[in-house]
């Protein structure tokens, strides 16, 4: 019962968020919206969003609802944030605590939280995790579970330690130092209350103050005032008032004659009892009684008026805003492309480009940034290449950025290249400052995205590998649109290094985990930093499919080289160009071809 939800929390002074952070087709959209209409005008109180879409969707269906920005990561999420109008960003669970205080002091008007207990999950909240049935990391996903399928399933070679058995997020011990550093907000996502134990408790004791400071409590109860009068020959009266704009009153009985007892002790004895109101989530902040000499009534009658006037302070608190939501409109569907997509390349090292590559024509190159600043000589002639046979080159962004990538992003425009690719929205805003053509290179999975990336002024989108091919024609295709079509795709990507946590090589190194079946899995570093992806095991392999993928919709097709050699590469971009008999050993194809 939602209703009763939001009307409980609104009485004991809680706020209600929304959870839309999974990733949202348009279908979901439209489901997300329908239930975004019913909670808005029962007093939801915010949302939390990590999707552009979502964000759309919400201000069309919400517009006076707070919008939090979730998995921020760094200054320029904080930025995008603040722009977009959010109140809150909440800040990926794997930042450090240096790196927190650094956000903190550049937040500005935001709020930040940071999650200081949740499930542990390897799988970074950025992309979709194709381990998961939902294709996301989220309230869908029981990644966080240690019982779950990924966890069992991935090991550091054949009957090694579990890969993907993350540690719970845990800094309650923490919260001092990070209410000193100057976050706002603790967020909790415990799987189990008992998870916690006792901890919790000693952390927030019941009055509110915590040893060695800081200012997270586990119970925050509603501050209210008490006004009571007894004037002879008319009812009694009680208000309160919760500093929040509702008043409410009840009438008692007539004053009878009082005994032996002045009106200042009748005064005293009624504010005492006023104060008195455990079993409730108020706190009596102020009580003050008037009290005609001679006056008094029945401690039972008083008793009785004080809970009448609970009752609808309760009412009056737990009543809807009567707020009138906007309406949800997917707009105009623009039809897919006539045209067939052109085929685009992406590299994980330059050395898998040859003249023989670039022979062949790609629309578009993608190459790591941090790999065109790692040999100079390669990269040199890779960009020679290129320009003989008039191929254009992409500068693909870390997940991360920090002063280096900036830096090799100047070397990079030095260099002649003028596209980049980036891998989360909030780093368009930089391409676009530094004089880029950007374009969206993260999954997007809904219409309202893409159209919030053309006004961005994205050149195109990369649509997700949890969606099918007919729901990729399905969509409205605002711009252009670009489909992996080969390759190993990233099941996860984790923001912590799961090569260097199995001890079995050095982080530059790559190396394999094993499922349960014993079948390898490769798991490569993203530079810079220690970001990892684990790839799929088998490769994607459409061209059985291509009649489908052709009349989709896409501006591209596009080949992800992850661990093939130059020669390999090659010979798979002239199979797409209908030369030559190559066949991968192991294929798939994917999720696209599901109904």
């Amino acid at each position: 019962d939602a209703d009763g939800l939001l009307s409980h929390c609104r009485v004991r002074g809680v706020k209600t968020v929304l959870d839309l952070t999974a990733p949202h087709t348009d279908q979901d959209l439209a489901a997300s919206a329908e239930l975004l209409r019913v909670l808005y005008r029962q007093g939801l109180d915010a949302v939390s969003v990590s999707d552009l879409g979502v964000l759309r969707m919400v201000r069309m269906e919400a517009p006076e609802l707070a919008v939090h920005w979730a998995n921020a990561g760094g200054p320029e999420a904080l930025e995008m944030a603040d722009a977009l109008g959010c109140t809150r960003a909440v800040l990926a669970p794997s930042l450090t605590l240096e790196e927190i205080g650094a956000l903190c002091a550049r937040k500005g008007s935001l709020e930040i939280q940071v999650p200081v207990w949740e499930p542990g999950c390897a799988a970074s909240p950025l992309a979709p995790c194709l381990l998961s049935p939902a294709g996301a990391r989220g309230p869908a996903c029981e990644a966080g579970d240690p019982s779950a399928a990924c966890r069992r399933a991935f090991t550091y070679g054949k009957g090694g330690p579990p890969a993907l058995d993350a540690p719970a997020v845990d800094r309650l011990e923490s919260i001092a130092e990070l209410t000193a550093a100057g976050v706002d907000v603790f967020g909790l996502r415990p799987r189990d209350p008992s998870e916690l134990g006792g901890r919790l408790e000693a952390l927030c004791p019941k009055d509110g103050a915590r040893p060695g400071g800081g200012s997270f409590t586990a119970r925050n109860p509603v501050r209210i005032r008490f006004r009571f009068r007894l004037t002879p020959g008319r009812p009694a009266q009680l208000a309160a008032d919760d500093f929040e704009g509702h008043t409410v009153s009840v009438q008692g009985p007539e004053p009878r004659r009082a005994r032996g007892r002045a009106a200042s002790a009748e005064e005293a004895s009624y504010n005492t009892r006023l104060y008195q109101l455990g079993g409730t989530p108020y706190l009596c902040a102020d009580a003050r009684s008037r009290v005609a000499p001679g006056c008094a009534i029945p401690p039972e009658a008083f008793a009785h008026m004080k809970e009448a006037l609970l009752r609808k302070l309760d009412k009056a608190r737990g009543a809807p805003p009567g707020r009138q939501g906007g309406r949800f409109r997917a707009g105009v569907r623009y039809l897919p492309r006539r045209e067939e997509p052109v085929i685009t390349v992406r590299v994980r090292e330059p050395g898998q480009v040859t003249r023989e590559l670039t022979a062949l024509y790609p629309a578009l190159l993608y190459v790591p940034l941090a790999g065109l600043g790692r040999n100079p000589e390669e990269s040199a002639r890779l960009l020679q290449w290129t320009r003989e046979h008039g191929v254009t080159v992409a500068a693909e962004l870390p997940y991360r950025l920090d002063d280096a990538s900036v830096r090799a992003l100047s070397a990079a425009r030095a260099m002649g290249i003028t596209e980049a690719a980036a891998r989360r929205p909030e780093q368009l805003d930089i391409l676009r400052r530094l004089g880029f053509r950007a374009r969206a290179d993260f999954a997007v999975s809904n219409s309202q995205t893409l159209k919030e990336l053309k006004a961005l002024g994205a050149a195109s989108a990369t649509l997700s590998a949890a969606l099918s091919l007919q729901t990729v024609r399905d969509m409205s295709h605002v711009m252009d649109t670009e489909l992996v079509v080969y390759g190993r795709r990233p099941l996860l990507v984790s923001e912590t290094c799961l090569i260097r946590r199995g001890g079995l090589c050095g982080c530059e190194a790559r190396t394999e985990l094993t499922d349960a079946d014993g079948a390898p899995y490769p798991l490569v570093r993203e530079a810079p930093g220690h970001s990892s992806a684990l790839l799929d095991e088998a490769k994607l392999w459409l061209i059985a499919h291509i009649s489908l993928w052709r009349r989709a919709g896409l501006w591209a097709a596009r080949l992800d080289f992850t661990t093939e050699n130059a020669r390999e590469c090659v010979q798979v971009l002239e199979r797409h160009t209908g030369v030559g008999r190559y066949e991968p050993n192991r294929i798939t194809a994917g999720r696209y071809c599901e109904d």
